[in-house]
């Protein structure tokens, strides 16, 4: 180990003890406790609007905290299409992407009983030789989560038809967005 890495090391422990002494007396009265991450037990996720014109269709989606304790998101959800029986479609997730490029990924923090949402977009003008089949239900996996809430594809029956099973999608977002 060379001398600047050990000194490193110490100066590093040094801070981190010292730091942690301080917080214990000062920093922690004042600093709030961090929000978890939202789990997907805790989320009720629904169609809330739709809007669509010249082939491309835009689905906003609410996800809802049902907990009584603040949760926080950040990024995008993940999503798979499913047919009307919950098998699962062939689906191609863009994030970002065509009108979603303007919203930017943040922090989010979600508390108790609120809400947060996220746009879906897809076309439905049929390109080359793939398939428009329609989607029923989504499956949605919230941010940095491994387990999935499902939910139906749109509002008041119906369903998805994105061609070629491709999607874009935005970051979650404070309040519904389209662009």
């Amino acid at each position: 180990m060379t001398l600047m890495r050990a000194a490193a090391m110490v100066i590093a422990t040094l801070t981190l003890s010292v730091g942690t002494a301080q917080a214990g007396r000062v920093d922690a009265a004042r600093a709030p406790q961090a929000a978890p991450r939202c789990q997907n037990i805790h989320l009720l996720i629904r169609p809330y609007s739709s809007n669509g014109a010249a082939g491309t269709i835009g689905l906003v989606y609410r996800i809802h905290n049902l907990s009584r304790r603040d949760c926080f998101l950040e990024g995008y959800p993940g999503l798979q299409l499913l047919d009307r029986n919950f098998v699962s479609m062939p689906t191609t997730v863009i994030r970002g992407g065509s009108f979603l490029r303007s919203i930017p990924r943040r922090y989010l923090a979600l508390p108790a009983g609120h809400n947060a949402y996220f746009t879906l977009l897809y076309s439905d003008v049929p390109t080359g030789n793939g398939p428009c089949r329609t989607a029923r239900n989504l499956m949605v996996i919230a941010p940095d989560n491994n387990l999935p809430v499902v939910t139906y594809a749109v509002p008041h029956g119906g369903g998805i038809t994105a061609c070629n099973g491709v999607v874009n999608v935005s970051p979650v977002t404070a309040r519904p967005r389209f662009h």
